[in-house]
């Protein structure tokens, strides 16, 4: 067991040749404080490695100015069986990987990842997760904060295969990704992201899923807070679901699942679909919160769904989004999309107050150009209690029965 830590502030290590400065393995902990970690401009591993049985606390100080060219994270990489990695305080920054992912952080191999303080800054990967990149591996955020990282796809924290992501607070916030995912993005079949609490903002993406995105996998969000994410795309251009896109994965064709029962999604903006929600190819549940005040310049201000989509509203409510065209609060966009609602509200142009008004120039409440339906379950069998169609009127539904 080593403690490290600088007898003042301005105390540093600085790396003089290629390689890990610390290395950490099976039985050896290491907790660090008050203390700057400096890497290479031109480096071939990550500055802080953590293998099989290994633990590093990070209470204080730095580690940054790191640049690898291989698969490692930029900043630290935990990897293998039992290795820990635990941040309470300090900075991850300026650090970059060219290689497949991780500018501050890279975490695979069965390690853990528990975030509590800090922050996670300024890293950059010219591929996948600018901030942190997990796979096979589990990360759990409760406080702290990561943000201005930049990465192709996963600005702020990118999930591959098997990697779970509980988020109990903190924040992720004006992260960028120069394709899909600007602040988290589940991007393989077998990734799970719960949100209980926390925030996801001001994040940016030229491509979908500016706030949220999942590709096969599994998001489950019960509370916290996904707002003001803003497509960085040129007006009409194909970057869909300002708060969350959900979309089959194309690799395995396994169909993504998004179960919301609280929080909210609010203030996010895309230049053509999905201001709140987009979800195709995929299942979105919603038995609570809030989807509000979100933008679509084209369709579906507030929920988008597209091509053999299925939304199916238990509870909550869709108020003050905008459309330019159809659907301010829910756009069924064709034929094979499904909208189920047993309970909820999705306001209209004749809501008061105002500001709980969904507008669009057709379909202010709902557009529909597939199936809306209002009805109950049985266990898991649809009971059909009537038929919705395109209106610019408020639609509350209780157990299946228009109010």
């Amino acid at each position: 067991t080593v403690n490290i830590s600088g007898d003042n502030s301005n105390r540093a290590i600085t790396l003089n040749s290629n390689g890990s400065l610390l290395r950490i393995g099976s039985g050896q902990t290491v907790t660090m404080a008050n203390l700057t970690l400096q890497g290479r401009a031109s480096n071939n591993n990550s500055l802080v490695y953590v293998g099989s049985g290994g633990n590093f606390t990070m209470n204080g100080g730095t580690i940054s100015g790191n640049t690898t060219t291989n698969n490692s994270g930029g900043g630290a990489y935990v990897t293998g069986t039992n290795a820990f990695f635990t941040m309470t305080g300090g900075t991850i920054s300026g650090n970059t990987t060219t290689g497949s992912g991780g500018g501050g952080v890279r975490v695979d191999g069965n390690g853990r990842f528990t975030m509590s303080g800090g922050t996670i800054s300024g890293n950059t990967c010219n591929n996948t997760g600018g901030g942190v990149f997990i796979e096979n591996a589990n990360f759990t955020m409760t406080n702290g904060e990561i943000s201005g990282n930049i990465g192709n796809n996963g600005g702020g924290v990118i999930l591959g295969y098997t990697a779970n992501f509980t988020m109990d607070g903190g924040t992720i916030s004006g992260n960028t990704a120069t394709a899909h995912g600007g602040g988290v993005n589940v991007y393989r079949e077998s990734g799970t992201f719960i949100m209980n609490d926390g925030t996801i903002s001001d994040n940016t993406a030229t491509g979908h899923g500016i706030g949220v995105i999942i590709l096969g996998g599994t998001f489950t969000m019960s509370g916290g807070t996904i707002s003001n994410n803003i497509s960085s795309a040129t007006a009409g251009s194909a970057s869909d679901g300002g708060g969350v896109y959900v979309q089959r994965n194309s690799s395995s064709n396994i169909n993504g699942a998004f179960t919301m029962s609280g929080g909210t999604i609010s203030g996010n903006s895309v230049p053509r679909f999905g201001g709140g929600v987009l979800v195709e190819y995929s299942t979105f549940t919603m038995s609570g919160g809030t989807i509000s005040g979100n933008t679509a310049s084209n369709s579906g201000g507030g929920v988008a769904v597209g091509y053999e989509a299925t939304f199916t509203m238990n509870n909550g409510i869709i108020s003050g989004n905008a459309a330019t065209s159809n659907g301010g609060g829910v756009w069924i966009a064709q034929t094979s999309a499904i909208f189920r609602i047993v309970n909820g509200t999705v306001y209209g142009s004749n809501a008061n107050p105002t500001a709980l008004r969904n507008t669009a120039s057709s379909g202010a409440a709902l557009f529909n150009a597939g199936t809306a339906q209002r009805g109950t379950f049985n266990s898991t069998t649809w009971i059909r209690s009537g038929d919705l169609s395109t209106t610019n009127n408020t639609i509350n539904v209780a157990n299946g029965m228009l109010q």
